[in-house]
């Protein structure tokens, strides 16, 4: 899924030792460190640290210039600086396994057991310090795979021999596996030791899959010898086929990826489920062909602007390298003065939405129009006029058909968006499951997966998993009834990550993050969710970071909301609001550092009630980062009400949160412009959160007016609560 150029921790055999080490390459990333650049050591998918795990991370220039492998310190394990470079968890030195130039490999501490997420920080050999909140999971299951081939697990026989295609496992055989991410284990060894007997097993219960069937666990625990690297050994199942087998790794209620294969010389060729549909081929009249219910196996490679339409009970899997890309290739330019100009482009959905104003003030219409142009995947901005065409940005001319840009095309990729979505219907039990959705026309506040039909009625116990949907004009994911969202990337959409109501849906363990890039206004309807209308929707373990908006988000007659164990972090509007909605639980969420794009008055809240009713706010971990934003906030205004009630904040408990003030801005409390007094006096509470300020003389708090601690105090709040301190920057 990403360009990045693939670096493998080598596990190789050499005279019966299994070695462990680090193969050096150069990064891509920019000098900052972002979450998608600390990924799984095995897997190499962002968004899976585990206690225990052994992890990578591209940062540029982080090492010098030669790469080193350090060996043992004195005590035999790990040492926790190399060439100078340091990483920290929660303040926690990591042991380190190796650090090259833009590129370091180290091993996730035990004891983020129990954490929802972790400040992780490097200081690099130029003392440079970089940091990142990162979400932990109580396990991230992977398979190594072989540098020689990478579609492949690293496997030996009983011998010790490395399964290649060439040597091939067999049916009934034993299989030594090795992976990391399997979370705690006991007995406990200190970081970075290695593992000695009794040997460390893993808490969480550990199945391995071959070709979707059950092997046999003869050992699951730590390599021994090793800092962090689990051992599997296995006996395939007997009646395995012959081919290359998907394997796959569980640890507790997470699984790991699906791409891993194994070779094995069964008696019988390996026959995958279903009806292969290659690229080129037209879905939808495979589709058409085959009974209700079918599974669609979509082969590797690019399926270009293809729509489907499911029914009831289909099901779509994506071999691995599978993409439904909703672009046209533009390869035909001619130069006119200093723009080109690509002829012949009818296409044009219904502009639609509402576009942030131009910095300094000014109308911006560009981002309501569907169609978006593509450079080398980098999406340019539309610009309304062809003189203001430059660098970076396009112009399309609908009356004439004609698209003009500045940037040079020749030798470059060059996509325009055609096809409205990938997936939309209201068929029942649709399963979308291992693709990459990219580059969709889809309009506004539609998504690119839309779980409803034309008449925008939805459908119900849809289920889309382990997809990455990036790229696409407006909504990623709109939700329907009882749908299930889960293990997710939702990248880089140009209006919303996830959006919809329904009843009774999860949202569950996606990552969503970047969206907005087509500057639609945030006020409005933009940045990582937005769910309107729901009933009981639960949104959980979800990692939501860097959308230019809010990031998790519901607005409008919501009710029975769940919203628990996200990490939020780096949104430039609130963290998570419940607006005009009613009752609701927000609980055991990080929310960090969001809010800084909007500071005014409470409006840059981690966690806001907004005119909502019934709401209980509890065990979260907040903090407000020194440049600005706020901490948990209610406010009331003038909203009306619908057939549900008023919308009026009343009968909110906030309570037994941690909030964190790095500076001296931001404020917790509560404010109206509208009644004030019917808020104040209206049921609403803050008791026993714990507040940690810099200066506990600042006006932290408000109660109506800003207030201090003992003003805050004074007007009923905390009776329980607690004040306490935290350093400054």
């Amino acid at each position: 899924m990403s360009r990045r150029k693939r670096c493998w921790l080598v596990l190789a055999v050499w005279a019966g030792t299994l070695v462990v080490g680090s193969e050096p390459c150069s990064a891509q990333s920019a000098p900052t460190l972002l979450p998608a650049a600390v990924v799984h050591a095995a897997t190499f998918r962002p968004n899976s640290l585990a206690p225990g795990q052994i992890i990578t991370v591209f940062l540029a220039g982080v090492g010098p210039g030669t790469a080193v492998s350090p060996g043992l310190t004195e005590d035999g394990a790990l040492p926790d600086v190399v060439a100078g470079v340091r990483a920290y968890f929660d303040g926690q030195p990591a042991p380190l396994f190796y650090v090259g130039p833009d590129q370091m490999t180290l091993l996730a501490p035990a004891s983020l057991a129990g954490s929802l997420a972790t400040r992780f920080q490097i200081v690099d050999y130029q003392r440079r310090i970089f940091a990142v909140t990162l979400p932990v999971r109580d396990s991230a299951p992977g398979l190594f795979r072989l540098g020689s081939d990478p579609s492949l697990a690293v496997a030996t026989d009983a011998a010790g021999v490395v399964v290649t295609r060439q040597r091939p496992a067999r049916p009934g055989g034993v299989v030594v596996f090795y992976g990391a991410g399997d979370g705690e284990r006991t007995p406990a060894l200190p970081d970075g030791a290695p593992a000695t007997a009794p040997f460390p097993a893993p808490l969480a219960p550990v199945e391995l899959l071959v070709a979707g069937r059950p092997a046999e666990l003869l050992y699951v625990g730590a390599a021994p010898g090793f800092s962090g690297l689990l051992q599997i050994n296995a006996r395939l199942p007997a009646d395995l086929p012959a081919g290359d087998l998907p394997v796959r790794l569980f640890a507790g209620a997470q699984a790991g990826p699906t791409d891993a294969r194994l070779p094995v010389d069964g008696d019988e060729p390996y026959q995958t489920e279903g009806v292969l549909i290659r690229p080129g081929e037209n879905i939808q009249a495979v589709i058409n062909a085959a009974p209700g219910g079918t599974l669609f196996r979509l082969g590797a490679g690019v399926h270009r602007m293809q729509q489907i339409a499911p029914r009831s009970y289909d099901r779509f899997v994506g071999e691995p390298g599978a993409i439904l890309n909703g672009s046209r290739l533009l390869t035909t330019f001619r130069r006119q003065g200093s723009v080109w100009i690509a002829d012949g482009q009818t296409q044009q959905g219904s502009p639609d939405g509402f576009c942030r104003d131009l910095p300094g003030g000014g109308s911006y219409q560009g981002c309501r129009y569907p169609e978006d142009l593509y450079l080398d995947d980098e999406p340019l901005r539309q610009v309304e006029a062809l003189a203001d065409v430059a660098a970076g940005s396009w112009y399309f001319d609908y009356s004439a058909n004609r698209v003009y840009l500045a940037d040079d095309p020749t030798g470059r990729k060059v996509e325009i968006g055609v096809s409205p979505f990938a997936f939309r219907s209201g068929g029942t039990g649709v399963q979308i499951r291992g693709l990459i959705i990219e580059k969709y026309a889809n309009p506004s506040q539609e998504g690119a997966i839309h779980a409803a039909d034309a008449q925008d009625r939805l459908a119900s116990d849809w289920v889309v998993e382990d997809c990455e949907v990036r790229l696409n004009h407006g909504t990623g994911v709109l939700m329907g009834n009882t749908m299930t969202l889960r293990h997710n990337r939702i990248l880089r959409n140009g209006q919303l990550g996830v959006g919809g109501g329904g009843v009774g849906s999860l949202v569950e363990d996606n990552e969503i993050a970047h969206n907005n890039y087509a500057d639609f206004d945030p006020f409005w309807e933009a940045g990582g969710t937005k769910f309107f209308h729901s009933r009981d929707i639960v949104v959980r373990g979800n990692f939501v970071h860097r959308n230019s908006g809010t990031g998790l988000w519901t607005d409008i007659d919501n009710v029975g909301a769940l919203y628990e164990d996200n990490v939020v972090t780096d949104n430039g509007l609130r963290g998570i609001q419940h607006e005009i909605s009613f009752s609701a639980i927000i609980r055991n969420n990080v929310v960090e550092r969001n809010g800084l794009d909007f500071d005014d008055w409470l409006w840059g809240a981690q966690i806001l009630v907004q005119n909502s009713s019934g709401v209980e706010v509890y065990g979260n971990r907040v903090v407000v980062a020194a440049e600005g934003g706020d901490g948990i906030a209610l406010i009331q205004q003038d909203r009306g009400g619908s057939q549900l009630g008023s919308y009026v904040t009343r009968n909110n408990s906030v309570h037994d949160n941690d909030i964190t003030y790095l500076g001296g801005r931001g404020q917790s409390g509560a404010v109206a412009d509208y009644r004030e007094s019917s808020m104040l006096f209206g049921g609403n509470s803050f008791d026993s959160n714990v507040h940690r300020v810099v200066n506990a003389q600042r006006q932290h708090w408000a109660w109506g007016p800003s207030v201090n601690w003992t003003g805050f105090r004074a007007a009923g709040q905390e009776q329980n609560g607690a004040l306490g301190s935290v350093q400054g920057p």
